[in-house]
């Protein structure tokens, strides 16, 4: 082979040397150490807890691993008597050219390869030639040829299975979904520039001083604080629904989704959709705040929902009879609604 391609075919006519080509090399190991880096931010999302976001990552990982080793260790070499293939660090397929019945090309998603087909035995992938699809590739051609040359052989060009193709989009949609929906990396607690807070205030000091000056004969009779999964609370009232707190924290948990998620969807499923006279938006309170009154001229009760982050607040105040008009019970439970929030520590 005097005209043969430089960089893809080397040695003697006897004994020539099949590589894949060298911008390719290089694209694998560009690709390799992606890889590296994804296994990294793997062992992070499994480490801070992320279970099923970092097996994602990992199988990810491994397989743009698993497509640079043909590359990277890829090699063939053909002799007098037969070819000496190499597709991995620890395997070689020896085969001699009369036990060959037929060369195929074979394509995958960027790249194009051939196959010997044996008469008796599972077919081979060479380690090399191998090439982008896109393109030409006169050294690819050139090593095709010596090959069929030297085995005596025709090279067929093989066929894309539309079956492998449905099944890998099928398996990316799963993947996908897996990833993107039921368990996102990025409503994580610990993802970079997500603030949510790690405990709450303790409902009875919070309302303390607001307790002694509005009812200063009802004592605070507090619940016990709980955590039920990833939902923790606290709450404290003075005379039932004369006056009380009650607070929720969400946190992240496995395939359930974030704590922010959880505070957003809580609060939209508990509060009104629509508003009115009684159902007013509160801008500058927390994320969102909802206050609901009941009463005209003086208001019976006031209900306040906000929330914060990945914690809700929902205040309550039943005005003494007789003792404020509307619009200041209605500011002083708003007052109060701003103290609350404002014992939320986000980080």
């Amino acid at each position: 082979m005097a005209d043969k391609p430089s960089g893809l075919i080397s040695g003697a006519s006897e004994s020539v040397v099949l590589r894949p080509p060298t911008g390719l090399r290089r694209l694998a190991w560009v690709v390799a150490v992606f890889a590296g880096l994804l296994l990294l931010a793997a062992g992070l999302a499994l480490l801070i807890g992320a279970i099923m976001p970092g097996l994602c990552i990992a199988a990810t990982a491994m397989y743009l691993a698993g497509t640079t080793v043909g590359i990277l260790s890829g090699r063939a070499e053909l002799r007098q008597n037969g070819l000496l293939s190499r597709d991995d660090p620890f395997r070689k397929t020896s085969l001699s050219w009369d036990e060959i019945g037929e060369f195929r090309t074979r394509a995958g998603l960027l790249t194009e390869s051939i196959v010997a087909v044996r008469a008796e035995g599972a077919p081979v992938t060479l380690g090399a030639p191998i090439r982008f699809r896109f393109g030409s590739a006169p050294a690819f051609h050139a090593a095709v040829v010596e090959l069929s040359r030297r085995a005596d052989v025709s090279v067929a060009r093989g066929r894309r299975s539309m079956r492998r193709v449905l099944i890998r989009i099928a398996l990316l949609a799963i993947f996908a979904l897996l990833f993107v929906k039921m368990d996102p990396i990025w409503h994580h607690d610990r993802w970079p520039g997500r603030r949510e807070a790690d405990s709450l205030p303790d409902a009875c000091k919070t309302f303390a001083a607001h307790a002694r000056q509005l009812f200063p004969k009802l004592a605070a009779h507090p619940s016990p604080a709980s955590t039920t999964g990833f939902i923790q609370e606290n709450d404290c009232n003075w005379g039932g629904s004369s006056l009380s707190l009650h607070y929720t924290l969400f946190r992240y948990a496995l395939g359930q989704d974030g704590g922010i998620e959880h505070a957003k969807r809580w609060y939209r499923e508990q509060t009104p959709q629509t508003t009115a006279d009684t159902n007013v938006s509160l801008h500058g309170l927390g994320d969102r705040a909802l206050l609901t009154v009941s009463g005209t001229v003086r208001a019976r009760q006031i209900q306040i929902t906000a929330r914060k982050g990945n914690v809700v607040a929902w205040i309550v105040y039943m005005p003494p009879a007789g003792k404020d008009a509307k619009d200041t019970a209605v500011a002083a439970a708003e007052q109060m609604a701003r103290e609350a929030l404002g014992e939320v520590v986000l980080h």
